[in-house]
């Protein structure tokens, strides 16, 4: 009788290494998703934007694009050589100048507070909210079945869908 007991617990045992391995696999495989890719890149941001490093950490960055790259670094070099003696100068590259680029101008929520409240598939928007109820978008592109921010806040994100403004601030 024990001999049978002990042969129950380790089969029930065995199914539930097994099974807890298996939702491990697929979570971990889901994290490649626009929504996880847009939170990590927003929330990574937020915590170094408040320091100096925010701009190195989005250009040395994997998870972005070439052309988001090329422009953020336009934006760095216009921002640390502009003359600034006559004033904040209205944009560059249609990006304002005297607001945070990524975060749309709003304070961040330096907690990792940034979750995904929507996608739209057919623009490749993801749409952020904080936990102090800030708003911001992310634009992705899949390259090679990886995502990837092409765009963020102000920076890249012309073709930001009238149709989103509604989510976006409701």
């Amino acid at each position: 009788m024990k001999k049978l007991i002990l042969m129950i617990i380790t089969l029930i045992l065995t199914i539930n290494v097994v099974s807890y391995s298996a939702t491990k696999k697929k979570v971990s495989s889901n994290s490649n998703t626009p929504q996880k890719v847009a939170e990590n890149f927003i929330n990574g941001y937020a915590v170094r934007s408040e320091n100096k490093n925010k701009d190195n950490w989005v250009l040395k960055n994997q998870n972005i694009t070439e052309d988001f790259r090329d422009i953020y670094g336009q934006l760095v070099e216009y921002n640390n050589n502009a003359d600034w003696s006559e004033g904040i100068p209205e944009d560059y590259l249609g990006v304002p100048m005297d607001a945070d680029w990524v975060l749309t101008g709003q304070a961040p929520d330096t907690n990792g507070g940034y979750k995904a409240i929507y996608y739209d598939e057919d623009t490749g928007y993801v749409l952020l909210r904080s936990r102090n109820v800030h708003n911001t978008y992310v634009k992705m592109v899949n390259i090679d079945g990886n995502w990837y921010v092409d765009g963020a806040g102000y920076v890249n994100t012309y073709d930001f869908p009238d149709k989103l403004n509604e989510r976006l601030y409701n």
